[in-house]
């Protein structure tokens, strides 16, 4: 971005340095390129003499006249000659890029100083020569004074939803409404009446891809070199000037953002432009000299009979201006951003138009941008608009209206921007905004307000001093007191001074007119007060270059961003209890937590997939339209998927021992259309290898099916106290598989051993068992209970005895458990299977010791009423699982 450019539309002093911080914090990441008022010891020079050097056919020995004193230079430039004007860069110097210049000897010559190019000085790549300047200038005047106001220039990089500032004009229009300058208009889009009745046809396809097209004939051009305005602001842009014509259309690209195109009219086979889809298979011949196939999604720009341009993209070689050039047609468009992105990346042809297309170029700018064109002809080139102008236009141009509350802007931010603030930085931005309702204040201190005397009262003193302190953070914030002053209110207040309450009640007075955050609002007598209702609203008109404004939020941002991030003074919460929002992300943010606190890490893979691995875990792929590559081109229907990549690749890393979880969404396909497609959030774990490495302290403990198990039962029973079952299933690709249901039979989680074969197949390492368990995050999120209740605790101590049986391999021990338990659920409070024994005598039968924990809590237990209760559970469990006790 050209600085000098800039100052067409808006008046700053800001150098270049100064002005890439101002862009950065503004959201636009900025770098200079060249900023000439830092640059020491380059001045305009004179070449007094300039032969050839004794010693090299190819190098001249120069002497440079720097208004001061003259120089011995050896320069190697083709061009140089005696009586120029040059860029002298003196011993000391530094050029962009940290580039030093000392003296040096050359080919047995001294060397004092350097002789400078345009690329050396970054101006542009022109490398083959030294650069020239105007004969008039004087001799050691400082470069800064020459170059800089016309060269100085910065990079910056413009996200993809910032496309309204791919333009001087739209980072102009930032800097006028950060600098509160006001926005020029240096070239006026004024309608031209032509005498002429003809007109150019415009054909629209009906299927879309462009929703306007303006177009019209300029007659008798003179196609020649650039003025040296035009060739400079090109320059100073990085832009290579190449004849008046051309020159203009990439003008107009730089300066306001829209892209256009200049056909030769006489190359056109009819005044006609048809703009349809091409045949599958056609050929192009582009401006790049290449030549192009393309495919029936490409939208291309025809005369009727031949293909002149893709759309949105590049002109056609057939139809370019040239040097005989004298009657155009001049395009200005706007095409579907979809469009002008897929048909760009199936060529791989990324062009300066199709990169503002692509993000949204502006359709209300259409007809300014060609009548600018117009104007720049009539004056460069000598034209004069031949034909009435054909505006054809099916695209909805009312624009879009967004209501932004000041209440939800200071919930937002964290504090009060005053109601002016926000409406004069929106109206920089050129968002209209009309007002709609009105700051009130709490009763309470409104009473306060109309009667200060009130603060006689040390009672009311009291209760609003929490109050009080709150407004002289609010008016520090605002800039109405100074940190220092604050720091003695506070102290005053502190010890109850009537004085500095009834000074801050006025000053509050004074103030009222902007609502004040919800945080400032007073608890009297320990009841919050009225809150501070901010009925103000305004009904935002977004322009049509600002595409990226869809919500409120945005509307947020854009205030934030012109207020200044750096202007937000830190504050604290002087909330005196803690409260918890019953937000959806809690429940499953506290799993995560629990997980990472045992050992488990968080993943996150593509959703994107291969087709062939979603057919392998036998779920039908839901195809994307436009993939990343031709690998990763269907939507993942499961977490399963990237959880075993990412453990293969651990794998075969060298760790074996892999515990994960992931979060995200899956999708699966119930029909044949988009809206049979159903996307949900997931939440996957995988464990694989030990859950717990030997040391001298303890053996390893292996991460199998029954530490997921016993993961699921901690997690649900005891953290959330949700009952829980494990019922087995079959499953496609697990040999061991159990849904988890709750008391209610809802579904709320499962957990698996994946298949020997299944691994195999999808060739995935590994040395132990790999165990999955998924999570219902729906039914998840309602067995979250947000009220934590503490439970009283029992003062009487904890019975425990063991019991062990034999009984059938086939029984499964949780029904056992529920049996025991339901004996007698006042007194027994856990019942824990701690050992399974299993060998050839006992054959299909196995030995399990249970333990089972005995409490009152009103009293401590007697022997006897533990021992009756042992007794009732040996008789229930040897009839109904025909079982018998170990010692038996």
């Amino acid at each position: 971005v050209s600085l000098p450019w800039l100052k067409r539309f808006v008046n700053f002093k800001q150098s270049a340095s100064e002005l890439a911080d101002l862009l950065t914090m503004l959201g636009f990441e900025s770098e200079v390129v060249t900023d000439f008022s830092v640059l020491q010891n380059i001045v305009v020079g004179e070449v007094e003499s300039a032969k050839k050097h004794p010693n090299a056919d190819k190098l001249k020995f120069c002497i440079v006249n720097d208004g001061k004193t003259t120089h011995e230079v050896v320069c190697g430039a083709p061009n140089v000659a005696t009586g120029q004007k040059i860029v002298f860069a003196k011993v000391g110097a530094v050029l962009p890029g940290n580039f030093k210049i000392g003296k040096a000897k050359i080919r047995g010559i001294e060397s004092n100083g350097m002789i400078c190019s345009e690329e050396e000085l970054r101006i542009s790549e022109e490398h083959d020569g030294i650069m020239v300047l105007d004969s008039g200038i004087e001799n050691g005047t400082n470069v800064a004074d020459i170059l800089g106001p016309m060269y100085d220039a910065i990079d910056i990089d413009i996200t993809p939803d910032k496309a309204f500032a791919l333009s001087h004009r739209g980072i102009a229009r930032e800097l006028a409404a950060k600098l509160n300058k006001k926005l020029k208009s240096p070239l006026n889009a004024k309608r031209v009446i032509p005498d002429s009745k003809d007109r150019v046809k415009v054909i629209l396809d009906k299927k879309g891809g462009c929703t306007r097209y303006v177009a019209g004939i300029v007659n008798n051009v003179k196609v020649g070199p650039s003025p040296q305005w035009l060739s400079d602001y090109l320059k100073s842009a990085g832009q290579k000037s190449i004849n008046n014509l051309v020159d203009i259309s990439n003008f107009m690209l730089l300066e306001i953002g829209h892209p256009t195109h200049i056909f030769d009219l006489d190359k056109l086979s009819e005044p006609t432009i048809e703009v349809k889809w091409a045949k599958k298979g056609e050929k192009f011949a582009a401006l790049d000299d290449e030549s192009y196939v393309l495919d029936s999604d490409h939208l291309v720009i025809t005369d009727s009979v031949n293909t002149v341009a893709l759309a949105g993209i590049i002109g056609g070689k057939e139809s370019a201006v040239s040097d005989t050039t004298t009657n155009v047609l001049i395009e200005s468009a706007y095409f579907d951003p979809i469009v002008v992105r897929k048909g760009s990346k199936k060529l791989n042809l990324l062009s300066e138009a199709s990169r503002r297309f692509e993000r949204g170029a502006d359709p209300d700018v259409t007809l300014d941008a060609f009548y600018m064109i117009v104007r720049l002809m009539e004056e460069i080139a000598g034209g004069e608009l031949g034909s009435i102008v054909t505006d054809q236009c099916t695209f909805d141009l009312k624009p879009r209206k967004i209501t932004l509350s000041h209440k939800k802007l200071s919930k937002y931010t964290g504090f009060n921007i005053p109601s002016k603030k926000v409406k004069h930085i929106l109206s920089g931005l050129h968002i209209d905004c009309q007002t709609r309702g009105e700051s009130v204040i709490p009763m309470n201190v409104a009473d306060i307000l109309s009667n200060p005397n009130k603060l006689e009262s040390m009672r009311i003193r009291t209760e609003f001093r929490p109050f009080m302190r709150n407004l002289v953070d609010h008016l520090q914030v605002i800039g109405e007191i100074t940190r220092k002053n604050a720091s003695s209110y506070r102290r005053d207040i502190r010890f109850g001074s009537k004085e500095t309450l009834s000074e801050l009640a006025n000053m509050l007075k004074k103030n009222h007119s902007d609502s004040l955050p919800e945080e400032f609002i007073p608890r009297i007598a320990g009841k919050k007060t009225n809150k501070s209702v901010d009925t103000q609203k305004w009904i935002c008109t977004i322009p049509s270059f600002r595409g990226d404004l869809v919500n409120e939020a945005d509307l947020i941002e854009e205030v934030l961003r012109c207020y200044g991030y750096d202007n937000i003074a830190s504050s604290y919460s002087f909330s005196s209890q803690m409260q918890y929002a019953e937000d959806e992300e809690r429940p499953l943010s506290n799993l995560k937590k629990y997980l990472s606190s045992v050992g488990f890490q968080q993943c996150y893979n593509n959703s994107l997939e291969e087709r062939d691995n979603i057919a392998k875990f036998g779920l039908e792929p839901i195809s994307v339209m436009n993939p990343s590559s031709d690998r990763m081109n269907v939507l993942r229907t499961s977490l399963h998927q990237g959880l075993l990549k990412t453990l293969d690749f651990n794998y075969k890393n060298g760790t074996q021992n892999v515990l994960l979880y992931e979060q995200g969404t899956v999708f699966e396909k119930k029909g044949d259309t988009l809206d049979d497609i159903d996307q949900k959030n997931a939440f996957s774990c995988l464990v694989h290898g030990d859950f717990a490495e030997p040391n001298v302290h303890f053996n390893p403990i292996e991460g199998n099916f029954f530490l997921l198990k016993g993961l699921a039962e901690n997690i649900f029973n005891n953290l959330l106290k949700v009952k829980i079952k494990f019922i087995k299933e079959s499953h496609s690709y697990c040999d061991t598989f159990y849904n988890i249901v709750d008391s209610q039979k809802n579904l709320i989680g499962s957990l698996g051993i994946i298949n020997e074969g299944f691994l195999k197949e999808m060739d995935i390492l590994h040395r132990t068992d790999v165990c999955i368990m998924d999570i219902n995050t729906e039914n998840f999120k309602k067995c979250f209970n947000y009220n934590i209740k503490a439970e009283d605790i029992v003062l009487y101590p904890i019975v425990n005895r063991d019991l062990n049986f034999i009984m059938d391999n086939s029984i499964e021990l949780a029904q056992v458990c529920t049996t025991i338990k339901n004996v007698n659920q006042s007194l027994l409070k856990e019942v824990v299977p701690v050992d399974v024994f299993e060998s050839k005598e006992l054959k299909n039968e196995k030995s399990v010791l249970f333990k089972l924990y005995f409490q009152n809590p009103k009293k401590t237990l007697e022997d006897n009423e533990v021992t009756s209760i042992i007794a009732e559970i040996i008789d229930i469990v040897l009839k109904k699982f025909n079982a018998k006790l170990r010692d038996q």
